[in-house]
């Protein structure tokens, strides 16, 4: 072998050990149910032994483990190192569960009880991060219980994350979350 074939070949085995040697960023992982739910208690409980909460429907779109930002042209782009702990939909349902049981600290909700006064149900329609740095969430929910009360109401809210900081704008989507669920129980309340 030609010393210039010897010196390509080394050439060329180093440059792959260096591509080979280089590191991808590091994956993020998020979870809205990661810290406690600080709520109020309800000034007065509603009259439901045991509420069912259905699991949350979300768009296609959030059946993803990246999170989702809006571009400034309208464009839905996934975030390939942000991702979801788990899957969106079991996501706000267990922070659903959650938040409703410590609002009503004297009635069961559950996600998986039959035999319930009372659903809950809830369709995610956005719950992504927007290129201006807001965060975005809407969609509807249903509430029926055995005595024939229906409520359904659309919601739709936002807020403002810093810049870059991935995670307080997964914070500000669970606090914006939480907020839906205290105004929906204030209106079932007053149905």
């Amino acid at each position: 072998m030609s010393m210039t074939k010897k010196l390509f070949a080394t050439l060329f085995a180093s440059l792959l050990l260096a591509a080979c040697g280089s590191t991808p960023p590091p994956v993020h992982y998020y979870s809205v149910l990661s810290s406690s739910v600080d709520v109020e208690l309800a000034q007065a409980p509603l009259e439901y032994e045991i509420l069912l909460v259905h699991r949350v429907e979300v768009a296609e779109y959030l059946n993803d483990p990246r999170l989702v930002m809006e571009s400034g042209t309208s464009e839905l782009l996934l975030l390939p190192q942000q991702r979801w702990a788990g899957p969106l939909s079991s996501e706000l349902t267990g922070l659903t569960v959650e938040t409703l049981g410590r609002i009503y600290p004297n009635m069961v909700v559950s996600s998986d009880y039959h035999g319930a006064d009372a659903n809950l149900r809830i369709e995610v329609f956005s719950f992504h991060l927007s290129s201006n740095s807001s965060v975005r969430v809407s969609g509807r929910y249903y509430f029926k219980d055995k005595g024939g009360l229906f409520v359904s109401l659309p919601f739709q809210t936002q807020a403002n994350f810093e810049v870059g900081n991935y995670a307080d704008a997964v914070t500000q989507l669970k606090q914006l979350w939480i907020e839906l669920l205290v105004t929906a129980s204030e209106n079932i309340k007053q149905k």
